[in-house]
């Protein structure tokens, strides 16, 4: 979202998202910044869903491989895999579907051993401490598919910020209601 006023009382795509019809995504340079080892970091977003289904939002691992993604289920959950970090489905999960055609702000975070999610700055699912496993992306970065090209998204996404070494959020809290911005370390 852009201007001044962001969050949940938004009921429509704005100006300075990018949309996503399906059938585009974005690729990003691979970079060791995607390997954050045992590091803290923020994965952060406004998300604006436009159809129900099993869609991708970020994925940082080649398939099969070692990364980490930001999905949604075909129930519309938000989930987040990362085998390098936990195995199977043991990372924290939303287990509320996302309402359609609305922002959402979704928040991943490392902080020392404990991985949470916040959905509109509550958090959601089950904290997993991942004692020391590094995490390790093999992929190349992509936001709007997968890594095996499929589960295209389908909506608007704005504001997504990848912050490694700093966990912003820890606690509950208020949604950002200005653009996000670069934090130092």
């Amino acid at each position: 979202p852009s201007g001044t006023s962001y969050g949940s009382e938004l009921t429509a795509p704005t100006e300075g998202s990018v949309s996503f019809d399906g059938a585009e995504y974005i690729t990003i340079a691979d970079s060791s910044d995607y390997d954050l080892g045992t590091n803290d970091f923020t994965i952060e977003f406004f998300v604006y869903k436009a159809v129900t289904g099993k869609m991708s939002i970020f994925e940082t691992r080649s398939w099969g491989g070692d990364g980490f993604n930001l999905e949604f289920s075909s129930a519309d959950k938000f989930e987040w895999y990362d085998p390098s970090l936990a195995s199977g489905n043991d990372l924290p999960m939303d287990t509320t579907p996302v309402v359609l055609n609305s922002w959402t702000h979704f928040a991943v975070t490392r902080n020392g051993s404990f991985c949470r999610m916040y959905r509109n700055g509550k958090e959601v699912g089950t904290a997993k401490d991942v004692g020391s496993n590094s995490q390790a992306s093999d992929g190349t970065p992509r936001i709007g598919i997968s890594a095996a090209d499929a589960n295209p998204f389908n909506g608007f996404i704005s504001n997504f910020r990848f912050i490694n070494g700093t966990a912003i959020y820890t606690h509950n809290f208020t949604p950002p209601t200005k653009p996000l911005t670069t934090t130092s370390q």
